[in-house]
């Protein structure tokens, strides 16, 4: 058995040195088509940049393609009347839901005749006054002008006169919205 062992280890120590002392093979520069290729980049990275080309030609066809939106804003101040020393955290917010409540966008619809001028633009679709109020909540945004007491009333529409309108006219109806004092409520 021991020689075995040494006789195992002398032939493993001619075969190192057999591959030690030869030449590598040589692989032919062209007609092989097993032959890795030398590319400048791995192979991955190349996928990714072509993935991440057609991303950014895709989205800007697609950009070009959608029709223009524009964005009119009023600000509006808003001043509690109530009881000294009485907070209420939520009186903003709440105000931020009388302007998208069906009174006040039910007087815009009907003061600017929406229904109609819609219903004009869509040859197959008749609008009613409550499709235009949802409609108009969908196209407007309301929220705080940071760290002040004014509401910012966004409105989106495809016309910049048409945005202009309906922001100036749900400004004008929520000023004419009445109000009710904390001290006026039993």
């Amino acid at each position: 058995e021991p020689n075995r062992r040494t006789q195992s280890a002398g032939e493993v120590k001619t075969q190192v040195e057999t591959i030690a002392t030869s030449q590598p093979p040589v692989i032919p520069k062209s007609g092989n088509p097993s032959a890795p290729s030398k590319s400048f980049l791995p192979h991955g990275v190349m996928v990714f940049s072509w993935v991440f080309i057609l991303v950014v030609l895709l989205t800007t066809i697609i950009t070009f393609l959608l029709p223009k939106t524009y964005d009119a804003i009023d600000r509006v101040k808003v001043e509690k009347k109530s009881m000294p020393g009485v907070y209420d955290p939520f009186w903003l917010q709440t105000q931020f839901e009388v302007i998208q409540s069906d009174p006040i966008l039910s007087n815009v619809v009907q003061d600017l005749k929406l229904t109609d001028r819609w219903s004009s633009r869509k040859a197959d679709q008749r609008f009613t006054s409550f499709d235009a109020v949802a409609l108009l909540r969908d196209s407007t945004e309301v929220r705080q002008s940071r760290n002040t007491s004014l509401i910012e009333i966004h409105c989106f529409s495809e016309s910049p006169k048409e945005a202009a309108e309906i922001v100036n006219a749900i400004a004008r109806s929520y000023a004419a919205y009445p109000q009710i004092s904390a001290g006026e409520i039993q």
